[in-house]
């Protein structure tokens, strides 16, 4: 099968391969679309193989197609009150109300293995 432009061949993408693909989707192939998404999927990996042929020799790496300024701001704390200079009292009583106290700061639970 040649690319649209019949310049190019597409990539064979086997059983194995559109399982894989699947798999790393979470999507459930059934046999009438296998043949469509291995189509398409050739059709994308022929694209890539030809972008592969762009010389990008005096090209430098980016992140982005257009320099964006970072839209993060600093991590500080706002208000009058840095949390440091919170009364003792105000401490004490969140702890006590955590459901898990540790030290100074609250236990959570572990959400990455």
């Amino acid at each position: 099968m040649a690319c649209g432009d019949g310049s190019s061949e597409f990539r064979v993408v086997s059983d194995k391969d559109l399982a894989a693909v699947a798999k790393l989707a979470n999507l459930s192939v059934d046999d009438a679309e296998a043949e469509s998404l291995r189509r398409d999927l050739a059709q994308v990996l022929a694209y890539v193989a030809k972008l592969d042929e762009v010389d990008t020799t005096d090209v430098e790496p980016s992140s982005h197609a257009v320099d964006i300024p970072c839209a993060f701001r600093k991590d500080q704390a706002r208000g009058e009150k840095a949390p440091d200079d919170l009364p003792d009292d105000f401490k004490a009583a969140a702890l006590k109300a955590a459901p898990e106290p540790i030290g100074d700061g609250f236990g959570v639970p572990r959400v990455i293995e």
